[in-house]
């Protein structure tokens, strides 16, 4: 006897995935700046930046977009990072 495949885009089958999550909210938020420590606080406060190269490599393989860093460097204060999600429209930037 032969079992069926899983099917993986049932919600009852599917692992809780923070790259799922973390890509699901950057593409409902294109071009918002958030604060890294945001992403931290949300998405693992030890893997958030792995997480964010996983879903840009996603996101530029796909056509989608990117998912870009700036800093701000103030005298005598932290350095701030942004990231935010370019995203791509009909495939130009």
């Amino acid at each position: 006897m032969t079992q069926a495949a899983l099917a993986f885009d049932d919600a009852a089958t599917m692992r809780h995935s923070y790259n799922r999550e973390l890509r699901k909210w950057f593409e409902q938020h294109p071009g918002e700046e958030v604060e890294a420590w945001w992403l931290a606080a949300h998405f693992g406060a030890y893997a958030w930046r792995t997480r964010c190269s996983v879903v840009r490599r996603q996101l530029e393989s796909e056509g989608l977009g990117t998912i870009t860093n700036r800093q701000i460097h103030e005298t005598g204060k932290p350095t701030r990072s942004l990231y935010r999600y370019d995203k791509t429209e009909g495939g130009v930037r």
